[in-house]
């Protein structure tokens, strides 16, 4: 009994394992099927600081930015070059409440709050994120002209809930003036797959300039092989100046995956070891039986019983085991359904 036993405890781990396995298996493969809201593939990404001891003018900033945009958008295998002050998949954010002109509900704390991203005006159209209503920032939005503002889908519902928004405007920091909402865009999944954001803010850095800024070149080819073509450039500009943060958009969206995927593989792994185990461990007791039962299996055979009449003998013992293993594993496998429900995605933890 106490072998037995064994065998169906270990039967009802590897049940267990194989559940939550296939649970995270198949949140895994939800997730690779979100659409991010922006086309990944041949993105290069850096980071570039402008000192202030270099670069004491606001304005200035914008200008060597736009020199340095226009310097790589030259360069052969270059499809488009995008500036923001935070990448999608960056693992960072900017949170800011704006006030809307003419919305009384709106007031103190009660603020609609969106992430805020100072990019250039080729942005949207270099990072493939589709505009949809309105129009994007241009290069007559300059510094003494009226300010403009491009929101996210999601920020638009729940800013203006009556679908007004563009022409609509907003107090906006950084600048005294009050901003125009001229388009609307995709929603980008700028935390992660798995995470939703609680709306986007784009504001163009000619009219807010920053001094930091991140770059998404799109190659024709492999991104990685175009740093040293863009580190020449930022040489040529300012030979002080060093680009850092370097990756792709590929590798920035599977950084933010590599827990759940290390969960997946570890208990994978340990799902794999443990059905093996039982395994073996049910050939072990049902070969032990058979040894210690071979008296009465020949006399059994000698009153007449057929070989499948032994068979069946044998194979009723290990039924009754797996059986037994496999209603505890189930068993075991929906209470540990909620310890992994935090990393499950579009999957109940019950499926």
């Amino acid at each position: 009994r106490l072998r037995a036993g064994l065998v169906v405890a270990q039967l009802a781990l590897a049940v267990a394992l194989l559940a939550e396995a296939g649970l995270l298996l198949k949140s895994f493969a939800r997730l690779q099927q979100v659409a991010p809201g922006i086309q990944p593939d041949g993105l290069l990404t850096f980071s570039l600081d402008l000192p202030r001891v270099r670069y004491p003018a606001r304005q200035q900033l914008s200008e060597v930015f736009g020199r340095l945009e226009s310097e790589l958008a030259l360069q052969a295998g270059v499809r488009g070059v995008a500036l923001a002050s935070i990448l999608p998949f960056q693992d960072s954010f900017d949170r800011i409440g704006v006030e809307i002109e003419g919305t009384a509900a709106f007031k103190g704390g009660n603020l609609p709050e969106g992430d805020r991203y100072i990019v250039n005006a080729r942005y949207f159209g270099a990072m493939g994120i589709p505009l949809r209503s309105g129009r994007l920032f241009i290069d007559a939005d300059r510094y003494d002209t009226p300010l403009v503002a491009v929101i996210d889908e999601v920020f638009a519902r729940r800013a203006f809930a009556r679908g007004d928004a563009i022409g609509r405007r907003m107090k906006l920091p950084g600048r005294d003036s009050l901003a125009t909402v001229v388009g609307v865009v995709g929603h980008v999944k700028h935390y992660g797959l798995d995470r939703e954001s609680g709306g986007q803010i784009y504001m163009s850095h000619v009219q807010y300039p920053w001094r930091w800024m991140n770059f998404a070149v799109r190659t024709a080819g492999k991104p990685l092989t175009f740093v040293p073509s863009a580190r020449r450039v930022i040489g040529s500009l300012d030979p002080s100046l060093a680009m850092y943060r370097v990756a792709t958009m590929d590798q920035l969206m599977g950084e933010l995956s590599q827990g759940r995927r290390f969960v997946l593989i570890l208990i994978g792994a340990f799902a794999g070891v443990a059905i093996v185990m039982a395994a073996v461990g049910l050939y072990g007791v049902i070969a032990y039986s058979v040894t210690q039962r071979r008296h009465e299996i020949g006399i059994r055979v000698a009153l007449g019983a057929r070989l499948a009449d032994v068979t069946r003998l044998v194979l009723r013992q290990g039924a009754a085991l797996t059986a037994a293993g496999v209603v505890l594993g189930i068993g075991a496998a929906l209470a540990g359904g909620r310890l992994v429900a935090g990393l499950l995605f579009g999957v109940s933890a019950r499926d």
